[in-house]
């Protein structure tokens, strides 16, 4: 009579249970995984375009994309829409044709420099783009964010507060504030509200936010923008600048 065939082990019962990592989304809380497409403001590392979790340059806070989901800016409610291209060039555009910049159009040769730098061309032995329209986002915000001064964007919001007092936006300011920013040394219950001490990329999309819903009820951040003044010859490594607000001194936190 034939052999029986040989008996075969039981299989291992598969686990049903997979871990699923979610996909890493550009600037919404990437830097907790080690990602982000590169160092960022709020990683710790060398200026970039992440926007995780930590301390920026000059030991100011920095912005946790994740802190909320993203949607339309409401500075009453916090919700936050976090920077996308087409809020970051229409500022850009804004602070381009600001004619109160100490030289004149001083971000503007600034703008060209950097992308004869960092742009690519659009052809092989063309000069590198310089119409932000053509560019992505990470150049966009590593022009604002890191090659002009933080205090360019403090200035722009202590400005922005005292002459959008009377349309909210000061109260916007605060309530962004209070749902985004980091808390006090030694007291919780309060939220940083200085911008000096808050970073590039938080200043940013408090003021790219608040414009894309105001462009919608009058523009009257936008004349706000244009009436601003910087004077960038009186910047430096530790402070200066220009504004057009009141004045602020070390206990201040608004």
């Amino acid at each position: 009579p034939p052999a029986p065939a040989p008996r075969q082990a039981p299989r291992q019962a598969r686990s049903r249970s997979r871990s699923r990592v979610e996909p890493c989304r550009a600037g919404v809380g990437c830097a907790a995984r080690g990602g982000g497409g590169g160092p960022g403001f709020g990683g710790g590392g060398p200026p970039g375009f992440g926007f995780g979790p930590g301390v920026v340059a000059g030991g100011r806070a920095g912005f946790a994309g994740g802190l909320s989901a993203p949607g339309r800016f409401d500075g009453r409610n916090g919700v936050d829409p976090g920077l996308n291209h087409g809020r970051l060039l229409r500022l850009l555009k804004l602070v381009q044709r600001n004619q109160g910049m100490t030289p004149p159009k001083e971000l503007y040769n600034r703008w060209n420099v950097f992308c004869d730098h960092h742009a690519p061309a659009q052809r092989d032995g063309q000069r590198p783009i310089r119409d932000p329209k053509l560019l992505d986002k990470e150049l966009l915000l590593r022009f604002m964010g890191h090659e002009l001064p933080t205090n360019f964007w403090v200035f722009l919001v202590k400005k922005i507060q005292a002459d959008g007092s009377q349309i909210g936006l000061a109260e916007d300011w605060k309530n962004y504030c209070d749902k985004h920013a980091p808390r006090m040394n030694g007291d919780n219950s309060r939220a940083v509200r200085d911008p000096r001490h808050l970073g590039a990329e938080f200043l940013l999309t408090f003021i790219a936010g608040a414009l894309e819903r105001d462009d919608r009820a009058g523009g009257n951040l936008a004349a706000i923008i244009d009436a601003y003044q910087y004077d960038f010859g009186l910047h430096t490594a530790g402070g200066g600048g220009g504004g057009g607000g009141p004045p602020f001194g070390p206990a201040d936190n608004r």
